[in-house]
């Protein structure tokens, strides 16, 4: 699991392409799991400590928006 090993950034990749960053479906079925697996359980554990990130990860995808039109920091016209 990407965030088990800790990459943020290829979790975060991996959460936008498939439509889940901004999907409440996923992160209330994140909740609802981490209300019915057992104490101790490693996958409760892990989204125990995903959940809190939620945020973190939503203003990345912010940040990474640019306005369309816009052009980004490193790109030259026509780059879009």
């Amino acid at each position: 699991m990407l965030w088990e090993k800790g990459d943020l950034a290829k979790l975060h990749e991996f959460l936008a392409a498939e439509g889940l960053l901004n999907a409440e479906r996923f992160w209330r079925l994140a909740q609802a799991l981490i209300t019915v697996l057992p104490d101790g359980d490693e996958e409760r554990k892990l989204l125990e400590q995903l959940m809190p990130s939620r945020e973190g990860l939503l203003r990345k995808e912010s940040a990474r928006e640019v306005p369309r039109g816009q052009k980004g920091l490193f790109e030259e016209k026509g780059d879009r």
